[in-house]
């Protein structure tokens, strides 16, 4: 009589059905392709999740932007260009402090929306506005009066997902 191959009488090696398939291996297989399914699904969550940061950060660099380019009356090709000259450093500067200060954006994401420059560069950005900051009082009024106007902008923006907790620091 054919009887169907069992872990019984097979000393362990797999259940077999009537057309010789190992039904264990076949199990495993079938676990194995939904595990990847679900590592898959997490991935495409995470994927989704990174791009509704990457949209929340682009709002906030548009808000950013406009206030800074409206407070020193230049255009935002001046402030991603390449110009080293006071009146289009200082608004870039400037940016990039508020950007630091009132989104969750790194150094490498604030140096990518800043037109490809490094984390150094923001580094440079970050400690010029604060060392003129404590050094002239009108223009750390001028940069408060900028985080207010740009914390208020940014707080009726819709959200990303959970989005991490701006940075509100002065370092």
């Amino acid at each position: 009589m054919n009887e169907p191959t069992t872990a019984s009488n097979n000393n362990g090696a797999g259940h077999a059905s009537g057309n010789g398939i190992d039904i264990d291996a076949e199990i495993a297989a079938m676990e194995e392709r939904l595990r990847k399914l679900k590592r898959l699904h997490r991935l495409k969550d995470r994927v989704e999740f990174m791009e509704s940061i990457a949209a929340a950060m682009d709002e906030a660099l548009v808000k950013i932007l406009e206030l800074t380019c409206e407070e020193f009356k230049v255009s935002e090709t001046e402030v991603f260009g390449r110009s080293r000259e006071e009146q289009f450093t200082w608004p870039r500067h400037v940016t990039v402090w508020l950007l630091r200060c009132c989104s969750a954006a790194s150094l490498s994401s604030m140096g990518q929306m800043m037109g490809g420059r490094d984390h150094g560069t923001m580094i440079h950005s970050i400690h010029a506005v604060k060392n003129r900051m404590e050094t002239e009082p009108r223009f750390a009024a001028l940069v408060r009066k900028l985080e207010q106007k740009t914390r208020a902008c940014l707080s009726n923006l819709p959200q990303a997902g959970k989005m991490p907790a701006p940075h509100y620091r002065h370092d």
